[in-house]
């Protein structure tokens, strides 16, 4: 989807500590299938799949970086973004070489943030878990914080911290110790997520994202609905097109009622 990934490399503009990438994955693969939207997966599964998967892709970005002649890198931790479910109805797994987010679940009724804001949220929150390493597992708490490190039991309860863009200050404590302050509160910038700005202002990225097709104010899927199609239109058109579409209306009731007297 190009509205996001747009959105998810912007964040290499806004910080220094964690290079997200998009790699060339064939879509046909028997791992990838196992994700489809609307797919449930048994967990045990899914943990016995995916080390072998991010072998094989360390393997072939490897390959390809030598085929092409390029600085061989491969990537230092992964990120799977499904909208499949875990049948065990965990939204998220961690990782030390890979992370995993099951958006199966959600539903439009989340919203907002809306799917895609959600989807961004949950990746900025794994580029940070990347930076925390393995006290990841100890930062978690059971009480819902708005904070990026709240256990959620389910997904209809992550919307608080994806929209709160918030660090409590236990965790904070953690991020500081690991990047310093100031690189820490620049991350709580990026998380509120203000930097997308307004339709309105031509740079702004939720104006380039509404030009690729994704409103982030009115759509809450992936894909706008006719009513949100709709309200877009009046939106770009404004009053012009509101009166064009009560005319067309109006001039259809009028045939419709000459029609009948005839």
């Amino acid at each position: 989807m190009p509205a996001f990934e747009y959105l998810v490399l912007k964040l290499n503009t806004l910080q220094s500590e964690v290079e997200f990438e998009f790699l060339p994955i064939d879509s046909q693969l028997p791992f990838i299938k196992a994700l489809a939207p609307n797919a449930v997966l048994p967990m045990t599964d899914f943990k016995e799949m995916a080390p072998e998967f991010v072998n094989a892709l360390d393997q072939n970005v490897t390959h390809l970086c030598h085929e092409y002649g390029l600085r061989a890198e491969t990537p230092s931790h992964y990120v799977f973004l499904s909208l499949a479910s875990l049948d065990s109805h965990w939204y998220e797994l961690w990782e030390t070489r890979y992370s995993a987010v099951f958006l199966g679940e959600w539903l439009d009724t989340m919203a907002p943030p809306s799917l895609l804001e959600f989807m961004l949220t949950m990746v900025m929150i794994e580029g940070i878990s990347s930076l925390i390493g393995t006290d990841i597992n100890r930062i978690s708490h059971l009480a819902t914080r708005g904070c990026i490190a709240d256990f959620n039991s389910t997904i209809r309860d992550v919307r608080y911290k994806t929209l709160q863009g918030f660090i409590c200050r236990d965790c904070m404590r953690t991020l500081v110790r690991k990047i310093g302050t100031k690189r820490a509160n620049n991350w709580i910038f990026i998380l509120t997520k203000s930097w997308i700005g307004e339709i309105s202002q031509p740079s702004s990225p939720a104006s380039v994202v509404a030009k690729l097709g994704y409103n982030l104010f009115i759509t809450k899927g992936l894909n706008p609905s006719w009513k949100e199609r709709f309200f877009q239109s009046l939106r770009e058109e404004g009053i012009t097109e509101l009166i064009k579409i009560v005319g067309a209306l109006l001039l259809a009731a009028f045939l419709l009622w000459f029609g009948i007297k005839k």
